[in-house]
């Protein structure tokens, strides 16, 4: 669980709905600054965390070792070919979703143009996901919550409404 305001990620353990033991903290050392962080999505022994400011983190643990190496910033990469050139600098991600293998990706939504950007789990782009509906258009407003299931769908909310699509 994220936790902005005291600046701390909690590792909740346990079996089930069986959840009775106190959290342990995701970092020993408290250098890492979390109070602009704004979401996390975690895979395994991987951590992104997505900040206000648009660019997120990786952080790589370690169980054997029992360290944790953290990177950040990490760049947004666009090595695609036969493509213009993606300028992160103009999207507006606000949030992130870990989508499990056999395709394992972490999947930015631009809030504003409504875009889902897949990247590789080194945040290189992959491929940008628009909607395209033959019964309309999504609604004119920012989305406000998304998720990627494990069975390849996504999940946009707009408020109340909620829309999927099966992801290519």
């Amino acid at each position: 669980m994220l936790d902005p305001v005291k600046n701390a990620l909690w590792i909740y353990r346990g079996f089930a709905s069986q959840f009775d033991q106190p959290p342990d903290s995701y970092y020993e050392d408290e250098s890492v600054k979390l109070g602009n962080a704004v979401e996390a999505a975690v895979g395994g022994d991987e951590l992104f965390v997505l900040y206000e400011d648009g660019h997120s983190s990786h952080c790589l643990a370690s169980y054997v070792m029992g360290t944790i190496d953290c990177q950040d910033p990490i760049t947004y990469t666009d090595e695609r070919s036969g493509v213009p050139h993606q300028d992160f600098t103009l999207n507006h991600f606000g949030s992130l979703a870990y989508s499990p293998p056999p395709d394992p990706s972490i999947y930015y939504l631009d809030t504003q143009s409504r875009e889902l950007y897949q990247f590789s789990l080194k945040l290189n782009l992959n491929r940008v996901l628009r909607a395209a509906s033959s019964q309309g258009m999504l609604p004119k407003k920012d989305v406000s919550a998304f998720y990627v299931s494990s069975n390849r769908y996504v999940f946009l909310a707009f408020g109340n409404d909620l829309y999927y699509a099966l992801l290519p």
